[in-house]
């Protein structure tokens, strides 16, 4: 559009009068709007400003008159070309674009048309952008023709990206600009969306408006800490809570007619909380862009939605006797390693005593009655199982450690590809459920005494006592006897 709006310029410079001049014969052209943007939900109308009889040679028009849009206009063809010669390009496209109440005299949603008879037309995207949610901009196109056989123009369009960050609390790794993520309970989840600000937004005569419009699921808890960066600089900002359009809020970013072509970064976050789904179906957080995209009236357009997904997981311990029978009267707590200046693999699992922080503690809380214990909302990391209480007449087990992974797909529709658990030189064996979020392991639990290993302190003992009893038998022996000899 900008380049093709060029011709209008060159017209405008000749003397655009009524006079005859010998001009070659009326031809045809065909117009054709450059669609590598656009989709079928478009509609393009056209207007015919003037038509006259058009040069060959100087790729100009004479012989002016109005066209067929210009019905209700009520002044003359030489006050349309009047309005446009020695204007720059912009000042023309938007001179062409304030004209109000104009015929189209044809429209279609791909752009094309054809079989027009030399003259200058304006020709706009008329979109609903409210109503179809529309990610376009209406961008009138000004052309000539025959001259401007192919339009380079393109329809503009507005997006928003938003990501996460995920972050393994045992190893420190993190990964940044995500569309899926793992998090604990009570976890503080950073979110990010960014847009630029389309390059003529100068243009715009009622201003220019961003208008993010987030929408969380029950699962995620806003924490009302907006930041918004103009190109790199702190923006003041409206936020509304709740939002519009049934969102969690609203973040209304105005005056950016100022800043044409600038990048717009909002950045808050959400906690965790206790209504959070497990498993794949995930917890949503996505976000619509409601954008100014009219640049001579009020139309605002809307970009699709960008998501989110923010998985959390269980694990299930269910307390068993050797038969496999519910077993009551025990308890767990659940640790998890977050210690990482420390490096933890599964080899020095086992071994790291610091760093190890509880997730849940049942000790004080079961009535011993309990035989199932669900330790809720967990990401992926490093973990030990410790059974604090014992069923009376069984064996306490040794602490179980396991590793918790998981993968996710990133995209516009982000997903949970996996989810396993892995004991670490232990009996623990886990059993996951990817749907429901859920790993479940039984913990089995021996009666009787645990006789101490061959050869271990436990035997020694035994030869104590069993030394002690004979050294002791002996001198009871020698006792006895001296007292029969005195007697004698």
């Amino acid at each position: 559009m900008r380049k093709k709006l060029l011709a209008l310029l060159v017209a405008m410079t000749m003397t655009m009068g009524m006079s005859t001049v010998a001009f070659a014969e009326p031809s045809t052209s065909s117009f054709d709007l450059d669609t590598t943007k656009t989709n079928e939900t478009h509609a393009y109308e056209l207007y015919q400003l003037l038509t006259g009889t058009y040069n060959d040679n100087t790729k100009s028009l004479g012989d002016i008159e109005l066209g067929a849009s210009m019905d209700s206009y009520t002044g003359t063809a030489q006050d349309i070309a009047d309005m446009f010669e020695g204007k720059s390009e912009a000042e023309a496209q938007e001179a062409a674009a304030a004209l109000t109440g104009l015929k189209a005299v044809d429209s279609n949603d791909k752009g094309d048309f054809s079989g027009l008879v030399p003259g200058y037309y304006l020709i706009k995207d008329v979109t609903d952008g409210t109503s179809l949610k529309q990610d376009s901009i209406y961008e009138p196109v000004l052309f000539l023709a025959p001259r401007d056989t192919k339009s380079n123009s393109k329809v503009d369009t507005v997006s928003v990206e938003k990501k996460t960050e995920d972050i393994n609390d045992s190893t420190g790794l993190k990964e940044k600009e995500v569309d899926s993520a793992d998090y604990d309970l009570g976890d503080k989840i950073p979110f990010q969306y960014t847009s630029k600000v389309p390059t003529n937004a100068d243009k715009y005569v009622n201003g220019y408006t961003f208008i993010f419009h987030d929408k969380m699921s029950a699962g995620l808890t806003f924490n009302n800490d907006i930041k918004v960066t103009v190109n790199g600089v702190a923006y003041e900002v409206t936020t509304n809570a709740p939002g519009t359009d049934d969102a969690t809020f609203d973040v209304v970013v105005a005056g950016l007619e100022g800043y044409p072509g600038a990048t717009v970064v909002v950045t808050y976050s959400a906690t965790l909380n206790g209504d959070a789904v497990m498993g794949s179906a995930g917890n949503s957080n996505e976000v619509i862009l409601e954008f100014t995209n009219d640049p001579q009236g009020e139309g605002t357009g809307m970009t699709v939605p960008d998501i989110n997904i923010i998985f959390t997981y269980g694990i299930t311990v269910n307390k068993t006797d050797e038969g496999g029978d519910p077993l009551e009267g025990a308890a767990f707590a659940l640790y998890k390693y977050t210690n990482s200046d420390v490096a933890i693999t599964r080899d020095n699992a086992k071994t790291l005593t610091d760093g190890w922080e509880v997730v849940a503690d049942f000790t004080d809380t079961v009535k011993g009655e309990e035989t199932t214990f669900a330790f809720n909302h967990i990401d992926d990391g490093f973990y030990k199982l410790v059974e604090t209480k014992t069923p009376a007449g069984y064996n306490t087990i040794d602490d179980q450690y396991f590793v918790v992974e998981a993968s996710h797909k990133d995209g516009e529709a982000p997903s949970l590809t996996n989810l396993e658990g892995t004991a670490i030189d232990g009996t623990i064996e886990l059993t996951a459920d990817k749907t429901n979020g859920t790993l479940k392991t039984d913990i089995v639990n021996q009666t009787g005494a645990l006789l101490p290993s061959t050869g271990g302190i436990g035997t020694t003992i035994f030869y104590i006592i069993g030394c002690i009893l004979v050294v002791g038998g002996g001198a009871m022996l020698f006792v006895k006897k001296k007292m029969g000899q005195e007697e004698a």
